[in-house]
């Protein structure tokens, strides 16, 4: 029950790109080829989220099951502090330097490099959004309510579906921005999330209750969070690298065989987004458990956890193999 809403959180959080390709998909191979770019580009953003994210899902989850209301606290202030610093640094960076980015994917084509710059710099305008809304999941996904999440991402979803046709092809009198249209929707939709996070943290009263990043910033807890989230941040980061030097190969064959990857990798992620959804979910239940001091339910939860998730993964390859024969 827990996993549900996360699983289908993590689809919504996919869609985002998904809808994008596929509004940008009816400007042509070359606007594809650009967002698909941007995609992988912000993958190691998503992969330097994993952090804080980690860190503050465990922590809170150890704190709620073992009632330590002054460490929910200091998990929470301390993962933000990183959160919010990595963001703005890597934004900065990202900017300064997106054109070399760029380039390094091997892009012949210039009309692919300016639509890819074009798209980047207005999504980098929203990273912190980018980077606080799994933060915010991560809490309510710790504490075991991973409807508000799911809540969240899905009207930010609804949103982005409205505006990308919009914002892309000009509709209500509006100009037509584009692949800029689905930065800008995308953005927008970010900002709402975000929005939506801090409602629900008002409301359950805990959260940013007490707040100070500067004050309740703990040296120990940061290297907690450090050891936690690091490990499967630099994991992220590998698949991400490997994945980029393999567009950088496949960019050899021409925009065409780039945008198909990117619409490859959009239907391969239906397997992985599920099962990361379910590791999330498992996370939390054994980190609650731990802090509880009940550790035949770590136990019994990890080996159901291992079977649901052996038969998400061959269902899912099973599906998409023979969907893509017929």
């Amino acid at each position: 029950m827990l996993s549900i809403p996360i699983m289908t959180t993590s689809f919504i959080q996919m869609s985002y790109t998904l809808m994008d390709t596929f509004w940008v998909g009816k400007l042509g191979t070359e606007a594809i080829a650009g967002v698909g770019i941007v995609a992988f580009i912000m993958w190691f953003a998503n992969s330097l989220v994993l952090v804080s994210k980690t860190g503050i899902e465990i922590g809170v989850a150890y704190s709620v099951g073992s009632r330590d209301d002054k460490q929910f606290r200091k998990y929470i202030d301390t993962s933000v502090a990183i959160n919010l610093f990595m963001s703005i640094t890597f934004g900065i960076l990202l900017y300064i330097f997106r054109l070399d980015i760029i380039k390094f994917f091997n892009i012949k084509s210039e009309v692919v490099i300016s639509l890819a710059n074009s798209y980047l710099k207005i999504v980098l305008l929203g990273l912190p959004f980018t980077f606080l809304n799994p933060l915010f999941s991560g809490v309510f996904n710790g504490s075991g309510n991973s409807k508000v999440p799911f809540i969240a991402n899905s009207i930010g979803l609804i949103v982005n579906i409205i505006l990308d046709p919009i914002l892309i092809y000009g509709f209500f009198g509006l100009p037509e921005f584009g692949v800029s249209g689905a930065a800008i929707a995308t953005t927008l939709s970010q900002i709402i999330v975000t929005s939506i996070f801090m409602i629900f943290s008002i409301l359950d009263g805990r959260i940013l209750k007490g707040i100070n990043l500067v004050k309740n910033f703990n040296n120990p807890t940061f290297k907690e969070v450090l050891r936690l989230g690091v490990p499967t941040a630099f994991k992220s980061c590998i698949f991400a690298f490997i994945s980029t030097i393999l567009l950088r190969i496949i960019a050899n064959w021409g925009e065409n065989a780039v945008a198909a990857e990117n619409v490859a990798v959009q239907i391969e992620a239906i397997n992985w987004m599920t099962v990361e959804g379910f590791s999330i979910a498992l996370c939390a239940l054994i980190a609650q458990n731990y802090g509880a001091k009940n550790y035949e339910n770590i136990a019994s939860g990890y080996k159901k956890g291992l079977r649901i998730i052996l038969g998400i993964g061959v269902f899912c390859s099973f599906f998409l193999f023979f969907h893509q024969i017929i």
